[in-house]
């Protein structure tokens, strides 16, 4: 895995998952899930964060994530936003 060429190339995906209420089971939000990409391959986030951290590239890495989950999250608001007046997007990296 080139860490390098996945953040510069934004070899990222973002994966929602949603945030449901153990209390009434409404939907309540969010959850964003990076997963890397190596020819194809999915790159688990523990596995990617600790090469970031082998080469110093931690910061990049983290912005790329934000970056890309912050673009779903809209794309994703913007179908549903008339079912909503709010949601809550969770960023775990």
């Amino acid at each position: 895995m080139n860490i390098s060429e996945i953040i510069n190339h934004e070899k990222v995906i973002i994966k929602y998952q949603p945030i449901m209420s153990t209390h009434n089971k409404n939907f309540l939000g969010l959850e964003a899930l990076v997963r890397g990409l190596d020819n194809d391959i999915e790159i688990s986030p523990m596995e990617l964060f600790q090469e970031a951290r082998n080469n110093h590239l931690v910061l990049s890495l983290d912005k790329l994530c934000i970056k890309k989950s912050i673009k779903g999250f809209q794309d994703f608001f913007h179908l549903i936003k008339n079912q909503y007046s709010s949601l809550t997007l969770m960023l775990l990296l």
